[in-house]
């Protein structure tokens, strides 16, 4: 009876873990794609933006990196009614193509969200503006 005992004890032991792990396992995009949103005219500028997509829920988030190992948002949260903090995770430690591409990232708008106002987004030292739908 006492090892039935200690395996439950075990198990309950076990549960929250597992089920924290699950919760985070997850990515904070609905969607990611190489290259840019449809929406958006090809450009060289190489640097991050934000642009609300077809549907008025929804904007995507365009990050530049090597192809092979993009950069890919870890965790977002809404910080205000007009502010988002995005993570990214950690840069892979293997080797990476030395070249510069887009991968699109597409977010559902967060609950809490002002609508039809400019949103900002930070990411670390960067910010990117969201501008109100028109």
């Amino acid at each position: 009876m006492s090892g039935n005992l200690y395996r439950r004890a075990a198990l309950a032991a076990c549960v929250p873990g597992l089920l924290l792990l699950a919760a985070c396992s997850g990515t904070p995009y609905e969607d990611s794609h190489r290259g840019l949103p449809e929406s958006v005219a090809p450009g060289d500028t190489g640097e991050p933006f934000a642009v609300w997509t077809d549907h008025p829920d929804r904007f995507a988030v365009v990050l530049y990196g090597s192809s092979s190992c993009p950069p890919r948002p870890e965790s977002l949260s809404l910080e205000g009614p007009d502010t988002i903090i995005l993570t990214l995770e950690d840069p892979p430690s293997g080797p990476c193509t030395a070249d510069l591409a887009p991968t699109t990232y597409d977010f559902a708008a967060p609950a809490g969200l002002q609508a039809g106002a400019d949103v900002t987004i930070r990411m670390g030292a960067s910010t990117l503006t969201l501008s109100a739908p028109s």
